[in-house]
């Protein structure tokens, strides 16, 4: 039989402190995660200037296909900027509050990888304009 005075601490109304500081290995991840963002961005505004491989088949002049081509790259180029500066901005804001940041590089890898499908598609289908 268990102790009469021990049972009613099991169950207590409190929740749980909740961890606000971001340790040494948030820090670690973080860095981490933001070398894989700062390449993937990289990689993916370099593969933009295939999308120009869309107007090949343009005869000289303007081409349709060359204008939707060229509004993939742009549209390529200025979301990739506008997802690695504003995940630095979420970055520095939850770090001066001294909140986790590891998790802001990986929903900006996924935004960037997002971008790079939509501005394909867009590429792809100025391929048959």
């Amino acid at each position: 039989m268990s102790d009469p005075i021990a049972l009613p601490t099991l169950f207590t109304a409190e929740p749980a402190p909740r961890t606000k500081t971001s340790g040494a290995a948030d820090t670690a991840a973080g860095v981490v995660l933001w070398v894989l963002l700062l390449g993937t961005a990289y990689a993916a505004a370099m593969f933009a200037g295939f999308y120009a491989m869309a107007a090949d088949g343009c005869p000289p002049g303007p081409c349709a296909a060359s204008d939707a081509a060229g509004a993939a790259i742009l549209l390529q180029w200025v979301g990739i900027a506008a997802i690695v500066v504003g995940t630095a901005v979420i970055t520095v804001v939850q770090a001066r509050r001294r909140r986790y940041t590891f998790h802001w590089p990986l929903i900006g890898i996924g935004l960037v990888v997002l971008c790079t499908v939509v501005t394909g598609g867009m590429a792809n289908a100025a391929m048959s304009q």
